[in-house]
């Protein structure tokens, strides 16, 4: 595919309210995901199954009220996750 060398992926103000696991299937070189200010609820398991070679992946201003236990599960290069202004509860 035409995105197989894409190494930033933003997703920003784009409205989404949901990520399919297979969203991200043939962007093995993406090292940053921005999904800020849309109106995601929920990060399901395996959702980035895919890019495990991603750095950052923010979600800021979205609407996510849960994490599920796995998803991200096999991300050995995640060093940032932002969160900030979401509905998690702790």
């Amino acid at each position: 595919s035409n995105l197989s060398n894409l190494e930033t992926l933003n997703l920003n103000f784009l409205n989404l309210t949901c990520i399919n696991k297979n969203t991200f299937k043939n962007l093995k070189k993406v090292n940053f995901v921005y999904l800020n200010e849309n109106f995601l609820k929920i990060i399901g398991n395996d959702t980035f199954k895919y890019v495990e070679n991603v750095k950052r992946i923010e979600f800021q201003s979205n609407n996510i009220e849960s994490i599920e236990q796995n998803a991200f599960s096999g991300m050995k290069f995640l060093n940032y996750l932002g969160l900030e202004n979401n509905n998690l509860k702790t």
